[in-house]
């Protein structure tokens, strides 16, 4: 499936609130809110295109292994805001998912996975600074 992969999708919610969502697709297609905190104030979703490269340097870090271990996991001991990180991996008609609920002031998702969270996030941040830039320009 890695090499069909043509949509990634990464969602974070904390207490039931989306606090982040990412959407890259192969055809260059973005989607995006909010920046990942705790207290995420921006709920506004940015649509647009960008460069293909985005998903393609996304892509590059998927670890093999996660598309194996699909499913929903739970870290113990949960301390702090509950948090619900999401990633989903589309591939023309198929679909696989990774999940992790675990609390802010506990041990959240691998390093791994939270690396991939990082680099989404640091992909998108200028083409995400430029969209909310043009809408603060229309007001």
């Amino acid at each position: 499936m890695l090499d069909t992969i043509d949509t990634i999708i990464i969602a974070l919610a904390v207490d039931d609130n989306q606090s982040l969502f990412i959407l890259l697709s192969k055809n260059g297609a973005i989607q995006c809110m909010g920046d990942g905190s705790v207290n995420n104030q921006d709920k506004t979703i940015y649509i647009g295109t960008g460069s293909t490269e985005f998903f393609q340097k996304l892509k590059e870090h998927i670890n093999p292994l996660w598309l194996k271990r699909c499913g929903r996991y739970s870290v113990p001991q949960q301390r702090g805001n509950k948090c619900e990180l999401s990633i989903v991996f589309r591939a023309q008609k198929q679909e696989k998912g990774i999940q992790f609920i675990y609390g802010a002031n506990s041990q959240g998702p691998p390093p791994d996975i939270t690396n991939f969270i990082h680099i989404a996030v640091n992909l998108i941040t200028p083409w995400h600074q430029k969209q909310q830039k043009k809408i603060e320009g229309a007001t």
